[in-house]
């Protein structure tokens, strides 16, 4: 959302209303069974997930591709890119995917950091990128549940959305918190990255 407070602003570019129709295309890349959502950049790196599966780290130059990482069919909507530790190697990318767990790959690799399983609900998913900040990564949950409330044949209702909080590094779950208390009810789902208030300390 392109930045911590999700503000979906860019400041303005070198690029002017004047420049468009003078844009061509650099490169072209055909995603494998399509493109599930957006792209993630950073130090001259596209980062994304496929229809298949894949993480996939692409030059963003050219481009050609730097590593494919499997997921063994575990579909990811979208991946965020952030800081692990204080050393700018230490960067990961971040994502969760439908079976309820967040895994970290190393930016530079595609090697698998961690892997943890945080909601076992089989209708919760993850379906937006989680948010990193000061070495915490804040996963929001949501849920396929809402559009199976109108089939008669659904026993009502079991998911509830949620906020996971897991060391970068480590992927240990430092705490987890539901929007709807156990017991009071199902939904309220989270669909979109968290916002970080950096002053106050909030997610």
């Amino acid at each position: 959302s392109g930045n911590y407070e999700n503000t979906r602003y860019r400041a303005p570019a070198e690029l002017s209303v004047a420049d468009i129709d003078k844009l061509e295309p650099q490169w072209v890349f055909a995603y494998p069974g399509g493109a599930p959502g957006m792209a993630a950049m950073a130090a001259g790196r596209l980062f994304l997930a496929t229809g298949t599966g894949h993480i996939m780290s692409l030059n963003a130059n050219t481009g050609c591709t730097h590593w494919v990482w499997n997921s063994n069919g575990a579909l990811t909507r979208r991946v965020a890119v952030g800081q692990w530790g204080e050393k700018p190697e230490q960067t990961g990318v971040f994502f969760g995917d439908a079976n309820g767990r967040v895994t970290a790959l190393d930016a530079r690799t595609g090697k698998l950091m961690w892997q943890t399983k945080i909601e076992e609900n089989v209708l919760n998913r993850i379906s937006a990128a989680p948010s990193i900040h000061n070495g915490i990564v804040y996963t929001p949950m949501s849920s396929i549940e809402d559009p199976l409330t109108h089939d008669p044949s659904h026993k009502c209702c079991t998911s509830r959305g949620s906020v996971s909080a897991l060391d970068a590094e480590t992927g240990k779950l430092l705490w987890k918190q539901y929007t709807i208390a156990d017991g009071k009810g199902s939904g309220a789902s989270i669909y979109v990255p968290l916002a970080i208030d950096k002053k106050r300390n909030l997610a």
